[in-house]
């Protein structure tokens, strides 16, 4: 990551995660916190090496990076994650996806990854997955390009599969309630068959 897009997710989440020191010792700075965590999800590294590289104690740092993955996804979703919310940003996919794809009337693809992980103390096998690994999975809705990421779920068992992740996730949820303002019916270009 360079500089200024470090600075600028900094900027943008400085006000949630910033601290302030006590009596009882200095907090660990806003753009700390953040390089630890961006450092964490770009190398995988183990807690224990960040704890020497950034000299802050493995406990601290078990804490702090799930907090500061909620905050940063928190502040950007809105921005740059969303769901096109209105008839005429989904008439647009769609125009991409047939162009692109020549695959008419779509409005987003729709996938699932499989996510190997160490499953936590006591899980069985909840985690076990077809791959024989222990997994959760990353489910995402893209643009036809897929460079523009709509909606991420995350954190489902691998166990199970992608269809039932699917209907579990909140995309599913809020497309049955008719909360996802997509394009009404239209003929299949070429065709008269209407279809939503």
């Amino acid at each position: 990551m360079d500089v200024d897009s470090f600075e600028f997710l900094l900027e943008e989440i400085q006000l949630i995660i910033k601290r302030m020191d006590t009596y009882m010792g200095q907090c660990i700075s806003a753009g700390e916190r953040l390089a630890l965590t961006l450092r964490y999800l770009a190398t995988g590294e183990t807690q224990t090496s960040l704890s020497f590289q950034f000299r802050i104690a493995q406990n601290t740092i078990s804490g702090k990076i799930p907090a500061e993955c909620m905050d940063i996804s928190q502040v950007l979703q809105n921005e740059f994650m969303k769901v096109p919310d209105c008839p005429e940003e989904g008439r647009k996919v769609a125009i991409y996806f047939l162009g692109i794809w020549n695959i008419p009337m779509c409005s987003g693809a729709l996938d699932g990854k499989h996510i190997s992980i160490t499953p936590p103390p006591k899980s069985g096998s909840a985690y076990y997955n077809y791959k024989h690994i222990c997994s959760i999975v990353l489910m995402t809705l893209v643009d036809a390009e897929l460079k523009l990421f709509f909606y991420v779920d995350i954190g489902t068992n691998g166990r199970v599969s992608d269809g039932g992740v699917r209907e579990k996730c909140t995309l599913n949820q809020r497309l049955h309630a008719a909360e996802l303002d997509l394009p009404g019916l239209e003929n299949i270009p070429g065709t008269n068959i209407a279809v939503p």
